[in-house]
């Protein structure tokens, strides 16, 4: 999922400096990216150590022009808002709170089915998690990047629909590097990638004997020594940290040993979006009345309806649908008069939630290897492992820098520059004392983000399925929940958002 956009807000992002003009990125076909394999099929085995990046993006293609654009700009509502309900323009048939995939979708479906809506929306901006930045003059995606599992995808037909390029992943194209700056061998690189997949069927096997939840990092504790040992064993944890802690944005600590990696596998093969994954949001938005900085603070819901309190209005209809990240639910940043259910209350505090943060840096040329995917061991667990290599997607020499789980969150308190100044001497200790200061750089801090308060969902030690479906279950027939968190199948990810919207729309509607 991407970024945002606001002053003051902590999880704007930075730029370093104004860049040139950039010109129109070099066009890369999916056979000079290589072989390509879904992101779970790498991490449950056939998997390259340290390429899997939850919220990372690659591509290749020429970004629109936005000024030539005949569409709505992707972050604002099209024309044709339709008519709120009794005359008061306050006043709707349904309430979306969030403008993010969840509730965009939800909204375009009841518009489509003749309901008045109202989309209230936090920031200056609509996306939520999708954020596609441009002020490096091309398009960034700084949260949602992936469409994991194409075949049978539903936003393969939205990128259909809008044009939108995409290019397939390849998560084997990685130059991996030691503490010592060396870059691995490709032979050591494919035993730890055998010795991966037997951790996992170990972990596998493991929790098969056990009755209870604990940490994940507790199962892997109980079986890594019978797997690998000395270097091998290091490098193995390092594979822990760059495929699961990235995949899920939390800590094997914080990760249910029974649950972690629940979710149904999508078919295909993982794309991304060259032009920016915001192209996906206009044909959602068009005709939606969205009030964008409406900061929702209340929802008030009874047999009768409902009311929705904003910092500065206050809104009427019959039905609400929040669609919130679940980070927001959980610091309270909503409350519900009369309280929610003890069930989906539980469900809120036992669900993780979890943190991946992007550092992009603008370079005047590429001083790292050709491959898509740089990763990087160091003596401190999880730094800086992981950087995306954009020089074969934009055609700009741009690393995009990852942190996630225990690192992202000590990070959250560091200024811009130590920030920075962390990347690139991790950087210099792979490339040498000559790489230099960026050009310009982007950075997020999504735990820091008001309106996120994190990246996404995860299960948590105690936290099942079960928990989702509570959290997406409505209270009676006035008050319904959707996004990401709330799916079953799907958590994590932008489809699964979607889904969750969708499926609300439609019980909204049979309501």
């Amino acid at each position: 999922m991407s970024v945002r956009a606001k002053a003051g807000d902590s999880s704007t992002p930075v730029l370093g400096s104004v860049p040139d003009s950039a010109s129109e990125p070099a066009s890369v076909s999916v056979a000079e990216l290589g072989r390509a394999i879904t992101r779970r099929q790498w991490l449950r085995g056939g998997l390259t150590v340290g390429a899997t990046v939850a919220l990372a993006a690659c591509g290749a293609a020429s970004p629109p022009n936005e000024e030539e654009t005949a569409t709505p700009a992707p972050n604002r509502p099209g024309p044709g808002q339709q008519p709120a309900k009794s005359g008061s323009p306050n006043a709707a048939q349904a309430i979306v709170i969030g403008a993010g995939i969840a509730g965009l979708a939800a909204a375009r479906a009841l518009v489509d089915g003749g309901v008045s809506v109202i989309v209230l929306e936090a920031r200056d901006r609509i996306g939520g998690r999708i954020w596609t930045n441009r002020t490096m003059g091309m398009p960034i995606d700084l949260g949602a990047s992936w469409i994991h599992g194409i075949q049978g995808n539903p936003l393969s037909t939205l990128a259909d629909k809008v044009g939108a390029a995409r290019v397939t992943t390849d998560y084997e194209s990685v130059a991996l590097y030691d503490q010592k700056g060396v870059r691995v061998d490709e032979a050591v690189v494919s035993a730890t990638r055998k010795n991966f997949a037997a951790l996992v069927a170990a972990v596998d096997a493991y929790r098969e004997e056990q009755d209870g939840d604990m940490p994940l990092a507790k199962a892997i504790a109980a079986v890594r020594g019978k797997i690998a040992s000395g270097d091998a064993l290091h490098r193995l944890d390092f594979a822990v940290h760059t495929t699961i802690e990235h995949e899920y944005a939390a800590s094997v600590q914080a990760l249910s040993m029974q649950h972690w990696d629940a979710g149904d596998e999508g078919a295909g093969d993982d794309q991304v979006f060259p032009g920016g994954y915001d192209q996906l949001l206009t044909p959602l938005a068009a005709g939606v009345d969205v009030r964008l900085s409406q900061v929702v603070t209340q929802v008030q819901h009874s047999d009768d309806g409902c009311t929705v309190h904003t910092q500065g209005a206050t809104y009427q209809a019959e039905q609400v649908l929040v669609t919130v990240p679940l980070g927001v639910l959980k610091a309270g940043g909503v409350a519900f008069v009369p309280p929610l259910p003890a069930r989906k209350q539980t469900a809120v505090s036992r669900l993780g939630f979890g943190l991946l943060d992007k550092l992009a840096l603008r370079f005047d040329a590429p001083f790292w290897p050709a491959n898509l995917m740089i990763d990087r061991d160091d003596a401190q667990y999880g730094r800086w492992a992981e950087a995306l290599n954009l020089q074969p997607v934009l055609g700009k020499p741009i690393l995009l820098c990852f942190n996630a789980a225990d690192y992202a969150q000590k990070m959250q308190s560091k200024s811009d520059a130590e920030a920075v100044a962390d990347a690139l001497a991790a950087l210099r200790s792979v490339f040498g004392v000559g790489v230099p200061e960026p050009k310009a750089f982007l950075r997020t801090r999504w735990g820091a983000d008001p309106f996120a308060r994190g990246s996404y969902s995860f299960l948590a030690v105690g936290a099942t399925p079960d928990d989702r479906d509570a959290l997406a279950e409505p209270v009676g027939e006035h008050l319904y929940f959707a996004g990401e968190a709330t799916h079953r199948g799907h958590a994590g990810t932008v489809h699964g958002a979607l889904l969750s919207g969708k499926a609300a729309a439609v019980a909204m509607l049979a309501a």
